[in-house]
């Protein structure tokens, strides 16, 4: 059969453009909203019925458009915003490719009353494209678009909108960037003549936080404010107590653009590395300020994605990088210990029975009965108003011929008062404002990962002869691992030969793992080395295999300590970059205040 190439009509084609703009009811209200703001409106307010489905309504008090504007505007490739090519490599506003009023205009009705405020407004009612009615109206200064019926004449596209809260939900979430975006705009969301989202309008960004994600998320968020190589990195992100469990609450605006950057957002996770619990992810706000001409927004319609030149990648993702982590490494990232009313015993109202609380004498443990006094008269003095101690307690880390002299560090944790032991898990300190809860494990996690990153960084890890070298015998597939990794498995510090088919001697191990505590210490090692490596190559995932090795070393819960071994363990802890996670992300410390426990026992109301 034979082709004929033919020229679509101008309808066709619109309805072909409108699709790459238009994909559902929250298109439109992007489209809408960021035509308001470039207007410099300082009220936006956006109203929906039935999730926009049936009705989108966007009204501001921006500068209006002059009767032959509004008119000219429904036409494809019309804007205010760009005259010639070079204006491509220098956009400073959010619209600017001309499409957006003919694509919704395409596959709705519109009706549009705008006013400059010199005269009065100019009203015009399109229908599918075609400008259908014009006239004059009454209207404050400003522009009111009101979009109906949408997809009434593409039924298919219309059968791929979701149900109505699918809908709602992408309108909330881009009202909500644009206000995070623009705290000096007031904005206003109705659906269906309910409130859903009022911001003040008061160019504070902490507060739209606070109205938009609530008290909690705004309580547990730390400023960041950096310039590297002229890219300004502002905003605000989480601290590690608070993460989601999807990527929704992440907006970065670049040039006050909201915008998805593999770049970016792989740089604040890098920040974040072993602050994170697995499979959780970080709140944050970020504001790039970047030479214009640097990147390219003009790769989608939808205008969310940019290309950033080649020459600038490096520098934004240290730029990022450097910003949050600096951030989070200034702040005391401590969570607060919350017990909700859903925690209370439930039906018998009785609480049950605490296990034994282990009370740290100078010398060896002492086990009280719950009925004994848990108070020390001598009680250590505050940790962090003395001089910093080397661990040298081989039962709580390494000896003291593995760690090298250190230059003086500043402690990141408040001077504390250890009281004792609970469950022989738990330290308990009391600080000036409370008392801190601290987990033994996660926090001599964080103080072996340290020092073994350290270590392997400066490929200057000591190793400790085995007075019994360890055989261990493997499965053939682990075994054929293990026999092609031998080199690497040196790097952390332990010596291991072959001894026969499937069979390996171990003659050495990192001393930092300190005492050999059982046999099959050494195998459950090497076995998470190798379980690691089958989907990375072990030379790849060192930080992985150190972060699984210091779980191995660290202290277990369920350990008794002595007065000496808690206190070296805490100045450890001060030592460190990070003390406030284990390097899986989890709390080593939470903090109940004397308020949350006057609460509690109902001193104060």
């Amino acid at each position: 059969m034979e082709m004929k190439i033919k020229k679509l009509e101008d309808s066709l084609i619109s309805k072909i453009a409108a699709g790459e703009v238009i994909e559902r009811p929250a298109s439109i209200v992007k489209e809408l909203v960021e035509n308001s703001i470039d207007s410099g409106a300082t009220q936006v307010t956006v109203n929906v019925v039935r999730a926009g489905k049936k009705l989108i309504s966007v009204a501001d008090n921006g500068c209006g458009m002059t009767y032959d504007d509004a008119i000219i505007s429904f036409e494809r490739h019309t804007t205010s915003k760009i005259c010639d090519v070079d204006d491509l490599f220098s956009i400073h506003t959010l619209g600017f490719r001309g499409e957006a009023l003919a694509s919704i205009a395409s596959v709705s009705k519109i009706e549009m009353v705008t006013n400059t405020g010199n005269s009065s407004a100019t009203k015009i009612e399109v229908f599918g494209g075609v400008i259908s009615d014009v006239g004059s109206a009454g209207a404050p200064r400003g522009t009111e678009i009101k979009v109906s019926d949408i997809f009434f004449n593409t039924p298919a596209r219309k059968k791929y909108m979701k149900s109505d809260a699918v809908e709602l939900e992408h309108i909330v979430d881009i009202v909500t960037r644009y206000a995070l975006a623009n705290p000096k705009v007031h904005f206003k969301l109705l659906s269906d003549t309910r409130e859903i989202i009022s911001t003040p309008g008061s160019d504070d960004l902490l507060s739209n936080i606070r109205n938009i994600y609530g008290r909690e998320t705004e309580k547990n968020v730390v400023a960041l404010d950096s310039s590297v190589k002229g890219i300004v990195v502002s905003g605000y992100v989480s601290k590690p107590a608070l993460t989601r469990g999807s990527k929704d609450h992440q907006s970065v605006f670049v040039n006050g653009r909201y915008i998805k950057n593999k770049i970016v957002s792989d740089s604040v996770y890098n920040a974040y590395k072993t602050l994170l619990p697995k499979h959780r992810h970080p709140f944050f706000v970020l504001f790039i300020t970047i030479d214009s001409a640097a990147i390219d927004v003009n790769i989608h319609p939808s205008k969310k994605e940019i290309k950033v030149r080649n020459d600038i990648e490096s520098d934004l993702s240290d730029a990022v990088f450097s910003a949050v982590d600096k951030t989070l490494k200034e702040n005391v990232l401590i969570p607060d210990a919350v017990i909700s009313a859903r925690d209370r015993v439930r039906d018998s109202g009785v609480a049950p029975k605490a296990k034994n609380l282990y009370k740290v004498s100078a010398g060896t443990q002492v086990t009280l009965r719950p009925s004994q006094s848990i108070v020390s008269e001598k009680a250590s003095s505050y940790v962090g108003s003395e001089e910093v101690h080397t661990v040298d307690d081989k039962e709580v880390s390494v000896s003291s011929s593995a760690v090298s002299e250190e230059s003086p560090v500043v402690s990141r944790l408040p001077a504390m008062k250890i009281i004792g032991q609970v469950n022989k898990t738990y330290i308990i300190a009391e600080t000036a404002d409370g008392m801190f809860i601290i987990d033994q494990h996660a926090a001599h996690e964080r103080v072996v990962y340290e020092k073994f990153m350290g270590m392997y960084g400066s490929s200057d890890i000591k190793t400790q002869n085995l007075i019994n070298v360890q055989i261990i015998e493997l499965p053939a597939k682990e075994s054929l691992i293990l026999s092609s990794n031998i080199f690497e498995f040196k790097r952390y510090g332990f010596d291991i030969e072959t001894f026969g088919k499937d069979t390996f001697i171990v003659r050495t191990v990192p001393v930092i793992l300190g005492k050999v505590k059982s046999k099959d210490m050494i195998k459950d090692i090497i076995e998470d080395f190798i379980n690691l490596s089958k989907s990375d190559k072990i030379s790849e995932i060192s930080e992985r295999i150190i972060i699984t090795m210091s779980c191995r070393a660290a202290i277990k819960g369920g350990e008794e300590l002595t007065a000496h071994s808690i206190k070296t363990l805490i100045d450890e802890l001060a030592k460190t970059e990070n003390p406030f996670t284990c390097p899986h992300g989890r709390p080593t410390i939470i903090n109940m205040s004397v308020s949350e426990l006057e609460k509690k026992f109902k001193r104060v109301v």
